[in-house]
C-alpha cells in the first residue's frame, strides 16, 4: 500500500484538484492522509466531504504546529503503507504516477524513486 500525505493550508479553493488527482490513480492500492495545519478559511470542510464521500481510503487530521513539516510529520505518523507519497495541496499527481514508480521500485530493487515535475 502507498499511503499518500497531503499537508493543507487554507488551500479550498485547490484542493480538490490533488485529491481528485489520487482518486483517478491506476493504482487502487493506497490510503490519502489529509493533514489541515491551522486553515483559516474552510479547507477542513473540503477535507471532511471528501473523508465523509471516501471513508475506506482518505482520511483528515488536524496538527497544530505551524508549516508544511510539521502537518507532513503528523501524516508520517498516521501512514499505515509500505511506501510514502507527499503531495502538495497545490500539485496532482498523473493517474498512473503510482504505478510507474512501483514498478521502478520492483524493477531496480530500489528503496526510494524521485522524479522531475511539469508545468
Amino acid at each position: 500500500m502507498v499511503s499518500i500525505v497531503i499537508p493543507c493550508y487554507n488551500c479550498e479553493s485547490f484542493v480538490s484538484r490533488a485529491i481528485e488527482s489520487v482518486l483517478n490513480q491506476h493504482y487502487t492500492d493506497w490510503e490519502l492522509i489529509l493533514v489541515n495545519n491551522n486553515s483559516k478559511d474552510k479547507t477542513q470542510k473540503v477535507l471532511d466531504d471528501y473523508q465523509k464521500k471516501y471513508a475506506d481510503k482518505i482520511r483528515t487530521y488536524m496538527e497544530l504546529k505551524k508549516g508544511g513539516g510539521a502537518a507532513r510529520n503528523k501524516g508520517l505518523s498516521e501512514a499505515k503503507g509500505e511506501w510514502i507519497e507527499f503531495l502538495d495541496a497545490d500539485d496532482e499527481l498523473l493517474p498512473d504516477k503510482l504505478e510507474r514508480q512501483l514498478e521502478l521500485l520492483k524493477e531496480h530493487n530500489a528503496h526510494l524513486v524521485s522524479s522531475s515535475f511539469f508545468l
